[in-house]
């Protein structure tokens, strides 16, 4: 199974999707001040640094993705079909873990 999912992800995808996770997982609570002198500075700093870079590598994927989807020698249009949707899943999934980071930020 984890051998179908590399041959059709790639392992970029997959390590974006790995790093989607772990981002997910450390994030703080809203309105917590930065620590920059302890590990809680991943989840405190880089953590939140992380998610705007890895939405913008999404959208782009999706883009690119469409792009070659729709050439007309391309055969493979099932393929990024498959692409899009798990990029759509975590992009849904960095959204809804990190809105209440967003509207913390939005009351700033």
């Amino acid at each position: 199974m984890f051998a179908r999912i590399n041959q059709a992800l790639g392992p970029m995808r997959i390590a974006m999707g790995v790093i989607s996770v772990i981002t997910a997982i450390l994030m703080p609570a809203p309105h917590t001040p930065p620590d920059y002198e302890s590990w809680r500075i991943i989840s405190t700093a880089v953590a939140p640094a992380i998610v705007p870079i890895l939405l913008t590598l999404y959208l782009l994927d999706i883009l690119m993705s469409s792009l070659y989807a729709r050439e007309p020698r391309n055969t493979r249009g099932r393929h990024f079909g498959f692409i899009i949707l798990t990029d759509v899943v975590f992009i849904a999934l960095l959204l809804a873990v990190w809105m209440p980071i967003i509207l913390a930020l939005a009351e700033l």
